[in-house]
């Protein structure tokens, strides 16, 4: 009966251990996809900027300089 809830106890502890390398496996392909996210909102981030700020005050400044000497 000993041995027999011995052979038990392996089986569970080895289903265990498999158990928590897969759950890591998934926290690591949930990490590359949280940071493949982010890149992706960074990236459209970044343009947004680029057109909403940086491209109306780079046109103004040059519309200014055309300005200027006439």
């Amino acid at each position: 009966m000993l041995i027999v809830n011995f052979a038990t106890r392996e089986q569970e502890e080895k289903k265990e251990k498999e158990k928590q390398k897969i759950d890591g496996k998934r926290s690591k392909s949930r990490k590359r996809k949280a940071r493949s996210s982010l890149r992706c909102f960074q990236n459209v981030l970044q343009r947004l900027v680029q057109k909403l700020i940086f491209e109306p005050i780079t046109e103004l400044s040059q519309g200014e300089s055309k300005k200027a000497p006439a």
